[in-house]
């Protein structure tokens, strides 16, 4: 498909040669610059303090990010020696990073500046730790060039990184990411013309997503692959217009949660930011600040999928009757080669023997993007992924337009008197009422229904009483026309904020406990 090189770090090193001078990545304040001249000689510095170690290729390495150019140099870095870097957020708790040891058993541990290695002799004593800094390398002398592969002796099923999800519940698993992952939808866009999501050489993008997101990582190498000048850090900020009209960043990556940030911060006043283009997901978006951020000339891409699928298997681009599609719960359709199925019945069985596709049921996908497996574990692995096919987990419906419109995912259906109800679709009734800011429904057991649907509602504005009393009779009035009786809330409460993962996800539980207790 593509006459571009099969790694990421050989496209990343094109762009170094073409354009040295460039600034290839730097944090929002100005600070940790790295130009693509010098990237060159920071990840080959780095590769060499990791081979002193004995990483070589396969090698595990935990990389501990805190977002900034240093975490994507030691990616880059690991990728130098063909060791798969495994992605750690530096907030985790020391238990999880123990955890995530004994899966991976990693020979090093590469940390920012902003983490003292003392932090990690807790959870992982018998590990060597390195800082990655730029300007001097890692932190102790080398004496030996890196063993680094040469240019042909990987390709693009080689595995580049791991990370691990868990999802809203659930054990944490380690997901296996190839090369091609990075770049196969890239290609794809490329070949078939099209400008569904575009980047740009020498263009300042930013990323807010964590580099332990798939979003996040995936954005950043995207943006490195195509000669961009890529900007983060800034998570703590209070305002996210001012980094991006400060940094004049032209395209962005964002959850709907910033992007609904972003929205209110310009229409209280803030400048209007000199965007070309947002790409946004990980969650339900609203659909009035898409309409939003369009209005004001700026295309927007809503991309869909997961790590198992390398980010983003699905899209919505700006276009005419894209808002109407959102507002219904699109939330794209496939890319040119990458194939979906809905699944009926309980959803398990893959296309190869579940026949036709239905019209509404648990989405499959086989993607060129789709991940080698979770790392050693054959089971969860087989459960999920089959003869290239990614169960999603996520039920959806196809309609006529060619788009998929998502109805929830099957571990969070509730069934209530026998029915089932997808609580996006409850969430979404209720986030169209005027006067509602955001919504998301939780499971409530009930003896004699098995479940009833309670509803968490944050308001726009602070209600009194009585005006609290009439919002929630308009959104009842809104359930009784627009729903089922078994889908509709038997209690609806005022709250300041929903629980979410990074994201953006309701996490369901955690809500349902702030509620009730």
């Amino acid at each position: 498909m593509s006459d571009e090189p099969s790694t990421v770090l050989e496209r990343v090193f094109a762009q170094a040669r073409q354009r040295p001078s460039a600034i290839a990545l730097r944090r929002c304040d100005g600070t940790s610059v790295v130009r693509y001249g010098q990237l060159i000689s920071e990840v080959d510095r780095l590769a060499a303090a990791l081979g002193s170690h004995g990483v070589s290729s396969g090698s595990r390495v935990l990389v501990v990010s805190d977002n900034g150019p240093e975490t994507y140099l030691s990616v880059l870095a690991c990728a130098r020696l063909g060791a798969i870097a495994v992605m750690v957020d530096r907030n985790v708790p020391p238990a999880a990073v123990r955890r995530f040891g004994e899966v991976t058993e990693p020979s090093v541990v590469l940390l920012p500046p902003t983490v003292e290695p003392a932090t990690m002799a807790e959870s992982l004593p018998q590990v060597p730790a390195i800082t990655a800094d730029i300007g001097s390398g890692a932190t102790e002398s080398v004496g030996a060039a890196a063993p680094a592969v040469r240019q042909g002796e990987l390709g693009a099923d080689d595995p580049l990184a791991m990370i691990f999800t868990s999802g809203t519940t659930g054990e944490p698993k380690a997901v296996l990411l190839p090369n091609r992952t990075f770049f196969a939808i890239a290609d794809i866009l490329a070949c078939e013309d099209l400008n569904w999501i575009s980047w740009v050489a020498g263009e300042a993008t930013y990323s807010p997503l964590p580099a332990t997101h798939i979003g996040g990582l995936w954005w950043i190498l995207n943006c490195l692959m195509h000669g961009s000048e890529c900007v983060t850090g800034g998570e703590n900020s209070t305002s996210l217009a001012e980094i991006l009209t400060t940094n004049q960043i032209a395209s962005t990556c964002l959850v709907p949660t910033l992007l609904t940030r972003l929205v209110a911060e310009v229409k209280s006043g803030a400048p209007l930011p000199p965007l070309r283009m947002v790409g946004y997901g990980g969650s339900r978006a609203i659909a009035s600040d898409v309409q939003f951020v369009e209005a004001a000339g700026i295309h927007t891409a809503q991309v869909f999928g997961l790590s198992e699928t390398g980010c983003t298997a699905l899209c919505l681009p700006t276009a005419d009757g894209s808002i109407a599609k959102i507002e219904a719960g699109a939330v794209g359709r496939p890319y040119p080669g990458v194939e979906v199925y809905l699944a009926g019945g309980d959803g398990s069985l893959p296309p190869t023997v579940g026949g036709d596709s239905a019209e509404s049921g648990t989405l499959w996908i086989k993607s060129p993007a789709n991940m080698l497996g979770y790392w050693n574990n054959s089971d969860r692995t087989s459960g999920v992924l089959v003869d290239g096919w990614v169960n999603t987990g996520d039920i959806f419906e196809s309609r006529s337009d060619g788009f998929f419109y998502i109805k929830g995912r099957s571990s969070e259906m509730i069934i209530s008197g026998g029915v089932n109800v997808a609580p996006d679709e409850v969430d979404r009734i209720a986030e169209r009422v005027p006067g509602v800011v955001a919504a998301a429904c939780y499971e409530i057991p009930d003896a004699e229904f098995g479940a009833l649907i309670g509803l968490a509602v944050v308001p726009a504005a602070d209600l009194d009483e009585a005006q609290t009393r009439k919002l929630k009779q308009t959104i009842a009035a809104r359930y009784r026309a627009e729903s089922e009786s078994m889908a509709r809330p038997s209690t609806i409460e005022m709250v300041t904020e929903i629980p979410r993962t990074q994201s953006g996800k309701v996490i369901r539980t955690s809500l349902a406990a702030r509620v009730h207790g």
